[in-house]
């Protein structure tokens, strides 16, 4: 039987793992173009946040609380003046018009960068429970 066009296929990531097949595995990671850098980055950020978030997080809540009271108490009685546009302008998007919205938009943007969300959340799990 002749076979036109029909390339044998790379084993997947999955059949890598379970066959224990290492060099399939670092053919795998090459082949998906990561910067390993930033995956790198955001695991130590990750971790660094776990870690501090397990062991700071009654002050950092109170902290904020009055912080975020102090401002909004600034704003309300006109003593300062928040230019919302060009804090819209800085975070690097448009001001979204319900908080529907701003789910989906940070949805997106996780969906994008899945590995960088990724080695962060288990770097932020790994400093929790060093922590």
């Amino acid at each position: 039987m002749i076979t036109q066009g029909l390339e044998p296929q790379s084993p997947t990531l999955m059949e890598n793992i379970k066959n224990m097949d290492f060099k399939g595995l670092i053919d795998n990671f090459k082949s998906m173009h990561i910067n390993w850098m930033e995956v790198g980055m955001f695991g130590a950020i990750g971790l660094l946040s776990g870690f501090l978030f397990k062991k700071y997080f009654q002050m950092f809540l109170v902290c904020t609380i009055l912080g975020v009271g102090l401002i909004a108490g600034l704003d309300h009685f006109g003593m300062i003046n928040i230019n919302w546009n060009n804090v819209h302008g800085i975070v690097g998007h448009a001001p979204a018009q319900n908080v529907d919205t701003i789910f989906h938009s940070m949805l997106a943007w996780m969906k994008m960068n899945i590995t960088l969300v990724t080695s962060f959340g288990v770097g932020f799990f790994a400093g929790f429970k060093v922590g």
